[in-house]
């Protein structure tokens, strides 16, 4: 064989099941995205304070609102169609059939688990704004909080969005596991 032939030469692909790839390949990819992405965000806005407020404006919550939307929907879609894109290339199991209509069902998915991420987060930001109104945290706190928040919710909501996105076009019963 030459050198050309081995560069060619493929090795044959291990398929794994879609939980398996959902929670040892995909989230934690997502937890280290949202990590990074989200730690950043307060390292950056929060620079120069050394207590950061929980409420008000310019505090944690103010960051925690729209990113708990954010996150919920865009870590929902992407997660269905990382299982969708690895279907399709044969990596994990089941195998997408082509045709099969999924985007809609995606975004619908990750509109109501945003929105009921932001519900959630609402309620407790008005409870501590109440119950707490000048509870601050230092600047580490906040901004390693955040980021290990937003990886941790996007690990689960990523690998349950990929389990779900396993589930499309398929007929019950033929979901390998």
């Amino acid at each position: 064989m030459t050198n050309s032939d081995h560069q060619t030469a493929k090795m044959p692909r291990r398929t794994m099941s879609i939980r398996d790839f959902a929670w040892r390949v995909a989230g934690p990819r997502d937890f280290i995205i949202n990590f990074i992405i989200n730690t950043t965000i307060p390292f950056w806005i929060f620079q120069g304070l050394d207590a950061v407020p929980v409420t008000g404006k310019h505090s944690v919550a103010s960051i925690l609102l729209p990113m708990s939307l954010l996150l919920g929907t865009l870590t929902t879609f992407f997660g269905c169609f990382n299982a969708i894109k690895e279907r399709r290339a044969g990596t994990v199991l089941p195998p997408f059939v082509a045709g099969t209509p999924w985007a809609g069902r995606a975004w619908l998915s990750g509109l109501a688990t945003g929105g009921l991420a932001l519900a959630v987060t609402v309620t407790v930001t008005f409870l501590v704004s109440r119950l707490a109104p000048e509870l601050t945290v230092s600047y580490w706190t906040a901004v390693l909080g955040i980021g290990f928040t937003a990886g941790l919710a996007g690990f689960v909501l990523h690998s349950v969005a990929v389990e779900r996105g396993g589930t499309i076009g398929v007929v019950p019963g033929e979901i390998a596991s």
